[in-house]
Parts: structure tokens; sequence; C-alpha cells
């Protein structure tokens, strides 16, 4: 993930491509989030995804976290709602950056 920033805006965006055979992107928000003076950062990402082998699947992003000299350190949370299934799954990794 390559973070941009303009201002107190960023931008989170993908280094490889975003297509997936068997997955059709339905509606997306823009990825991106705000710094806050203290160094603190949240982004949010929401999509609505079609995979031909399961359905539609509503995907939320959250991440929070803290800016320092070398880097970034913070958590996320990532939601897939399974309407099909009426089933939810979710994952909260760790989040650590790299100053370059």
């Amino acid at each position: 993930m390559v973070i941009d920033q303009d201002a107190n805006v960023l931008y989170f965006r993908s280094e490889g491509s975003n297509e997936t055979p068997g997955m059709h992107l339905l509606e997306a928000t823009e990825s991106k989030g705000y710094i806050q003076k203290n160094g603190s950062f949240t982004m949010t990402f929401v999509a609505v995804i079609q995979y031909d082998a399961v359905g539609i699947v509503d995907y939320s992003e959250l991440m929070s976290g803290n800016f320092h000299s070398t880097g970034c350190t913070g958590s996320s949370s990532v939601t897939l709602f399974y309407r099909s299934y009426g089933i939810a799954c979710t994952a909260k990794p760790a989040v650590e950056c790299t100053r370059i």
C-alpha cells in the first residue's frame, strides 16, 4: 500500500492490479483519510463487490494510527458481509509502515 499526502488528507492506493477474475466492483468510496496535528490518522473505505461464486459482498475497511519519525503504527478492521448467506467476517490486523 502506498500513502500519499496533500495537506491533512491521506490517499491510500495499491501498487498492484485491482482486477481479480470473478470479482466486479459495483460501488466504492475513495480510499482516503485525515491526519491530525498530533500525528494521529484515520482512513475509511467502503465498497460493494459482486463475486461470481458467492454473490454480493459489502466490504468495509477502517484504519487508525499514529505517525512517528520512522513511519507509523496502528490498527485496522476489515469486514466482509456476505449478503447471500447473512454472514459477516471481520479481521483486525495491526498496521505498521516504514518511512521511505
